[in-house]
């Protein structure tokens, strides 16, 4: 070989003995690289390129026919990928090629909005064998593209295949509740049809159902307004989104689905919303969870961009005190409650656990628990079939509702979750932004060992039901009805607080209601707790006051200057010694007109 080197420096110039070398090199490569892998190029172009003895496309799929027939969604490299290609599955870390492979990706859950389901067939290019097969999370990030078998390219005349909708009548209300509605899309290949017909039904119920006027919804979605083809259909075709998502021929499409777009919307409702208003966010579309510095679960979107559930807490937070409702249709949604929990006055449903697959309906057009809970939210399908959310026996549907009804119709496997912080306000609003009707629990707030009480609840629910009465121990339960008690109680204190509880049960769940009362005893008592202080702060007063009390008579010791007009506590000012032994006494009146005396032996 030496000799040979040496022999054609002699005739030839050197660059052309280089050119000729390099090519004797890149050749044999070619030639070992069926046989053996190759190693790892240093340049961006991972097709193989000996054709020669690569079989076809068509061969490397009839060559696992058997295992396509069983799915519906499946894809192919569009070329040869060399062995010891790297690349990135959606979500997770950088793998290779074994060898030089047509590789075959197999959606085994097409009705799943994402998670490690993903079946990858490796076909020797060369012998055409099935040598491995691995499970990844969608297909490639990066690495190597595909394409659809059997599929027929774009066609501009393709239409969405709509909902079956009737014309809804506008709301004669007009609301100032605010909406974000976010699709992600993540990419053209898995922005499904779907997302956009959740997205559609959603707005149109909040404009048609709950008056939400067209400025105060923002629709976060895909691309946003880029006439570039950015869904799949059903009909398996690429399309532009739809900017009109009610039919009225105006764009409801305000942004592309960005991090910066969806801090951008956060920030004018932060700017303009009031803090008796709420606001509605919706998300449809993919969604996961990364382990790299502990799990962070996020929502996907577009162009692969990923939004967090502490950067969404982060733009709830925007909103202050107003009310905040979430709903999540994306996989391992249910991650998302811990974040969004500490973001008070809030309320969270979500498709599925944080560790399971959200699911579309068998046909495709809609996400299921997506899909129940805007028809619950509605009173109707997207269909106009009548549906009756109704389980608390209120006027109004409040979001425990919506929620419990969508997770009651939700066949998919799949188990939505529901958080309202503070707990009672899921079941106090609903969409229309409106405080609904409660049980309450009301009556006396004051009863003497000489005059007896009442408590009764009130706003009962118009649905079969049950209550259980509790009550202190020195308190006497009298049950007139169901609802209505009388109180009476032998508390030996001059004054004490507590409280009666009713528990109403209906089949939609268990209200706890209390209702505080005060327990007063007449005549002159000696305690030694009543009575707070000493001489050495300058201050006495008793626990607590009431305003049915108009005049507190405090007896100090000799030599107290009593600096304020008395109440239930008594300011003063003492400069003598301190005796050892002394007593501290206060009368009054109390809500009844009972002469009452507490006295304190200080020693």
């Amino acid at each position: 070989m030496k000799f040979y080197f040496h022999y054609y420096v002699k005739r030839y110039n050197l660059i052309r003995v280089m050119r000729k070398l390099l090519f004797t090199l890149l050749s044999l490569s070619l030639i070992v690289s069926c046989n053996k892998e190759s190693d790892v190029l240093d340049y961006d172009d991972w097709r193989g390129t000996d054709t020669e003895h690569y079989i076809s496309k068509e061969k490397a799929i009839a060559s696992v026919q058997e295992i396509i027939d069983q799915y519906d969604m499946v894809y192919v490299s569009d070329y040869v990928v060399k062995a010891n290609t790297p690349f990135v599955a959606y979500f997770h870390d950088s793998k290779t090629i074994d060898v030089d492979s047509w590789v075959i990706m197999i959606n085994t859950e097409p009705t799943a909005n994402g998670g490690r389901y993903w079946r990858y067939l490796y076909v020797d290019a060369c012998s055409g064998e099935l040598v491995n097969e691995s499970l990844e999370w969608c297909f490639p990030e990066t690495g190597f593209t595909s394409e659809e078998i059997g599929f027929q390219g774009v066609d501009d005349s393709c239409d969405i295949v709509q909902p079956e909708t009737k014309s809804l009548s506008e709301s004669s209300v007009v609301s100032n509740n605010w909406a974000v509605i976010i699709n992600g899309g993540w990419c053209k290949e898995k922005n499904y049809e779907r997302y956009w017909n959740n997205c559609s039904e959603v707005y149109k119920r909040l404009r048609q159902v709950y008056g939400y006027q067209r400025d105060r919804i923002i629709v976060i979605m895909s691309d946003g307004r880029s006439a570039e083809k950015d869904q799949y259909t059903l009909e398996k075709k690429y399309r532009s989104s739809p900017l009109d998502l009610d039919n009225d021929g105006n764009m409801d499409v305000n942004y592309s689905a960005t991090q910066l777009n969806i801090a951008k919307a956060f920030d004018h409702i932060g700017n303009n919303i009031r803090y008796d208003e709420q606001v509605l966010v919706y998300i449809t579309g993919h969604g996961g969870v990364t382990q790299t510095g502990g799990e962070r679960y996020f929502i996907a979107l577009w162009n692969s961009e990923k939004f967090y559930a502490d950067w969404l807490a982060s733009e709830l937070n925007k909103l202050g005190a107003a009310r905040k409702h979430v709903v999540l249709g994306q996989c391992n949604s249910g991650g998302f409650i811990g974040p969004l929990s500490s973001c008070g006055n809030i309320t969270i449903a979500t498709a599925c656990k944080a560790d399971q697959n959200s699911y579309s309906l068998n046909d495709l057009k809609f996400d299921s628990f997506l899909y129940h809970w805007t028809a619950a939210a509605a009173g109707k399908t997207p269909y106009d079939n009548i549906v009756n959310p109704e389980q608390n026996g209120y006027d109004g549907i409040s979001m425990e509702e919506i929620f419990k009804y969508a997770k009651q119709m939700d066949r998919k496997e799949e188990n939505p979750q529901y958080c309202s912080v503070s707990e009672s306000m899921g079941d106090s609003y609903g969409l229309a932004g409106t405080k609904l009707m409660q049980p309450e629990l009301v009556g006396d707030s004051d009863i003497s060992t000489s005059n007896v009480g009442t408590v009764s609840v009130d706003k009962l629910p118009a649905l079969s039901y049950s209550i259980e009465w509790e009550a202190p121990t020195n308190v006497t339960l009298h049950p007139q009805s169901q609802n209505y008690v009388k109180l009476e109680h032998d508390c030996p204190k001059a004054m004490s607080k507590s409280s009666v509880v009713a528990k109403l049960t209906t089949s939609f769940k268990t209200y706890t209601l209390s209702h505080e009362v005060t327990l007063w005893r007449p005549g002159q008592h000696f305690t030694d707790d009543l009575i707070q202080g000493n001489l050495e702060s300058g201050n006495f007063s008793l626990p607590f006051g009431s305003n049915k009390i108009g005049n507190y008579e405090w007896t100090l010791i000799d030599g107290c200057e009593i600096l304020y007009e008395p109440t239930f506590f008594v300011d003063f000012r003492y400069d003598g010694e301190i005796p050892e032994d002394y007593y501290i006494s206060v009368k009054f009146k109390n809500p009844f007109g009972e002469p009452t005396t507490i006295v304190r032996h200080f020693q």
